[in-house]
């Protein structure tokens, strides 16, 4: 969805897209689109105001396993195929997650493509047609299900061919249906569909009178934006909705707007819209106070911003600033709220140098402190992200390492090298060496002085006793912590010591300190 045109090149360099940000790892991603997907189906279920089936309490004795009950399902009769109708709607009313299993098993014997058939000649409005989707609506919950539907029974063109004649009582079934399955099917290629889509759910959004139709007409455009694919482009009018959700008293429907933001900045053209509309300014005067259930999304939002804003911009809008105040607020210490602080400043160490340098120069001073107290005393989580922070600054920029070195840092990291976790231990050892490589002293550490000055790094390496746990760390069974620690322990820690019976591996002669051993 790139914009190619030869008037926005300018203005989108040094701006860097959401699809393309280099993530720590392909786990933490997978992780991360888990847990919206998770509080995705936990907000719809809360949605309250659909429809009622009417009274199926006669039908509750049944399950969709019974002979008779699929007898029923395939009969030519209507009546008969009610009765089996209401059997499947009781099920899914009465316990969701066994009728999931019980029509997955009965895919074998044709139960979906039944049911779908159904459907398909059922009138316009009619009951028939309510319960054929309400079933669907509760069965596409689960993963596999809403595959079959989108690639065995290509639900959704049924409902792309008679999305503008379903009536108030089916259509919050229809944008269920569409939430689950849209990214599945062929609609995130088709140019025509994206925005006949996204445009019939803004006006629901904006013109029902019920709420409940409101919400999910709102979470479907976020999933629609959020499918797309290139070289689909998302309509403009995006940005606008967005910025009227996410400034609207209902938290769901401010949910939606910040994940249609989030979608907005995989598109430079859409990007730019964004920053100079300043319809996102809302979410950053609000980080502070923004709720928990909206806090992960609209995090997501200032992650965006800070990976997308030019350093002018960023300066402009004072967001790291923001993000240092909520870091050094001790009401929001271990707190989700201070570890997606610390995410937002970690994906500005991980962007373009100027960017890094803004980060370096200008918020040391009131960064440093807080971090060496959070690597010590935070939860393993929050502890793990001011780790990476640290680590990538370090690498980068190699004069930082003074400036946000003290001695309480070292002994957290001396911590550290205790966890179960490698890439924990691998990140501890990479901060570990860029300190001792700079050989320097840290610029500041009035907590630990000696004769009213800083100590040397390797003094103060030595008065938190990490040698030992280096040593020990060399017989470790992960290649990449062993030869960190190794090579610790004999460039910085060990020179002088001419009896340690520590084997070389080969490997070292790749980093060429062979050298600096003797044997």
């Amino acid at each position: 969805m790139a914009d190619n045109s030869h008037d926005s090149l300018f203005k989108n360099t040094g701006r860097t897209l959401a699809s393309e940000r280099q993530r720590r790892n392909e786990f933490t991603v997978v992780l991360r689109r888990q847990k919206r997907e998770d509080a995705f189906s936990a907000r719809r279920a809360m949605l309250n105001g659909a429809p009622s089936t009417g009274n199926l309490e006669e039908y509750s004795k049944y399950n969709l396993y019974d002979d008779e009950v699929t007898t029923k399902l395939f009969s030519e009769d209507p009546s008969q195929q009610e009765f089996a109708l209401n059997v499947y709607a009781a099920r899914f009313k009465d316990d969701p997650v066994a009728a999931r299993t019980e029509l997955w098993d009965m895919m074998n014997y044709g139960a979906l493509s039944a049911l779908f058939s159904i459907l398909q000649k059922s009138e316009k409005a009619s009951k028939v047609q309510f319960l054929c989707l309400r079933i669907f609506a509760v069965a596409v919950e689960d993963p596999d299900l809403a595959l079959a539907m989108s690639t065995a029974i290509e639900l959704h063109k049924y409902i792309m061919w008679n999305f503008t004649n379903f009536d108030t009582k089916c259509i919050g079934d229809v944008l269920i249906i569409l939430c689950y399955t849209v990214r599945l099917s062929s609609i995130p290629t088709n140019a025509e569909q994206v925005p006949f889509l996204i445009d019939r759910c803004r006006r629901l959004c904006l013109e029902s009178p019920m709420p409940y139709i409101r919400n999910l007409a709102a979470q479907a455009v976020s999933k629609i934006a959020e499918g797309v694919e290139e070289p689909i482009e998302l309509p403009k009018c995006l940005v606008g909705f967005a910025g009227d959700l996410i400034v609207s008293d209902t938290p769901e429907l401010r949910i939606s707007g910040y994940q249609i933001l989030n979608a907005c900045f995989s598109s430079y053209t859409l990007g730019n819209l964004v920053i100079s509309s300043d319809r996102w300014r809302p979410v950053l005067e609000r980080c502070s106070t923004v709720n928990d259930d909206e806090l992960d999304e609209a995090y997501l939002v200032i992650e965006n911003l800070a990976n997308f804003m030019l350093p002018y911009e960023l300066t402009a809008c004072e967001l790291i600033p923001r993000m240092v105040s909520v870091i050094q607020d001790p009401q929001f210490n271990d707190t989700q709220r201070q570890l997606r602080a610390l995410t937002v400043l970690t994906e500005l160490s991980l962007s373009t140098m100027e960017k890094q340098q803004l980060l370096v120069d200008d918020f040391h001073t009131q960064l440093a402190p807080y971090l060496a107290n959070i690597i010590n005393f935070a939860n393993y989580d929050t502890r793990r992200q001011a780790l990476i922070l640290l680590r990538n600054l370090f690498i980068t920029i190699p004069k930082s390492v003074p400036l946000f070195t003290r001695y309480k840092t070292i002994c957290g990291l001396s911590d550290l090298l205790t966890v179960m976790h490698a890439e924990t231990v691998v990140a501890s050892l990479e901060i570990l060496k860029a300190i001792l490589d700079d050989g320097g002293r840290p610029n500041a550490d009035p907590e630990h002085l000696f004769n009213g000055e800083p100590r040397e790094f390797i003094a103060l390496v030595e008065e938190a006793k990490i040698g030992d746990r280096i040593d020990f760390l060399v017989g470790s069974q992960n290649e990449q912590v062993s030869l960190l620690a190794l090579e610790l322990l004999h460039v910085h820690l060990d020179r002088n010591d001419d009896e340690t019976n520590v084997d070389l591996p080969d490997d070292l002669a790749d980093i060429g300190i062979l050298s600096e051993f003797k044997f």
